[in-house]
């Protein structure tokens, strides 16, 4: 079986076709594979999906990240999404031939070459962090860029690699070993931030002050304004699709929407997602459904965003690249 990690880098730059060119290049390396770029215009950031056999990935990495660097100063970056870095986020997760353990040792061997490499500290999380708190990319990334230096100097704030003060146009890098995560934001038939806002507190599982605790498990989500879409947005993150199908989230968002006197009214996936997390979705809608996978695009408004089937669906993909249609994707 062939080996294959799948990284997902966040890179805090959506609206610089210059500077994501070059990122492309850097990944123009035998052995690896860009799948998906989702930029996004208010976010300023984009998102790669890369999949590549562990050696020459390190490879690409390395250089991807130094570009990055070299080219994203966020000293002058302004965007609606939360972000410590240039490279805000690595995600590594494992896809064929290799085990949730192996991405932890190879995200350690990677930060450690990175961070030695170009002067910038990295922090590392969910399988990969060092204590339990340390697993939460929302505990590493509180107060964002502009805070990272007073809290890098706390002593449970302290990087894994690299020292204590932040790269002075980079930040730091957070990085880790997770299963699949299913990013999708829902639109709302209004621009008032406030309620989607209010939404978001009411559906994540750490809930808020106000509210207490959320309805849905293992979901993460904040609320935004996105000038392009002159719409407020509710923004997700699926960490486990099993737990909380996204049918579920955008049913328990429709029903918190219609009490404040508005709608959701479409959704928009970021990045790519495994097959499965939308047949599950469908199933979610109704058990007996002979297309569960079509029945959760439609039921989701998912193309009202332009989704693609064969441009968002990770075995797709992978299957125009290898020689044989991919059955099986680790799922650990």
């Amino acid at each position: 079986m062939v080996k294959l990690i799948e990284c997902v880098p966040n890179v805090s730059v959506g609206n610089d076709p210059r500077v994501l060119g070059l990122l492309e290049e850097t990944l123009d390396v035998r052995g690896v594979q860009l799948l998906h770029v989702d930029s996004g215009i208010s976010a300023n950031r984009s998102v790669f999906t890369i999949v590549g056999e562990p050696d020459a990935l390190k490879h690409a990495l390395l250089s991807f990240i130094g570009r990055s660097i070299l080219e994203i100063d966020l000293r002058a970056h302004s965007g609606v999404h939360p972000r410590v870095g240039a490279v805000d986020v690595v995600p590594l997760v494992p896809i064929s031939g290799v085990t949730m353990q192996d991405c932890v040792e190879f995200s350690h061997q990677l930060a450690a070459l990175v961070a030695d490499r170009y002067q910038v500290p990295v922090s590392m999380y969910e399988a990969s962090a060092r204590t339990v708190k340390r697993r939460s990319l929302a505990y590493l990334r509180k107060g964002g860029f502009e805070s990272l230096q007073g809290r890098l100097a706390q002593p449970d704030m302290h990087p894994d690699y690299g020292g204590t003060l932040p790269h002075p146009s980079a930040g730091m890098i957070v990085m880790g070993a997770r299963p699949f995560l299913v990013a999708f934001n829902l639109t709302l038939a209004t621009d008032n931030v406030t309620i989607a806002d209010e939404i978001a507190e009411k559906l994540r599982e750490s809930g808020s002050k106000r509210f207490g605790s959320g309805l849905l498990k293992r979901c993460r989500a904040i609320g935004w304004f996105i000038p392009e879409y002159g719409a407020a947005q509710i923004s997700m993150n699926i960490l486990d699709y099993r737990v909380t199908p996204l049918s579920m989230a955008y049913h328990a968002a429709s029903e918190l929407a219609a009490t404040y006197g508005t709608s959701v009214v479409g959704a928009e996936l970021i990045g790519m997602l495994p097959r499965e997390a939308l047949v599950l979705s469908g199933r979610f809608i109704d058990s007996t459904i002979e297309d569960p996978l079509e029945l959760a695009i439609a039921e989701m408004k998912l193309r009202s965003h332009g989704f693609e089937l064969k441009q968002r669906i990770l075995e797709e993909r992978l299957s125009e690249i290898l020689s044989h249609d991919l059955e099986y994707i680790a799922y650990k």
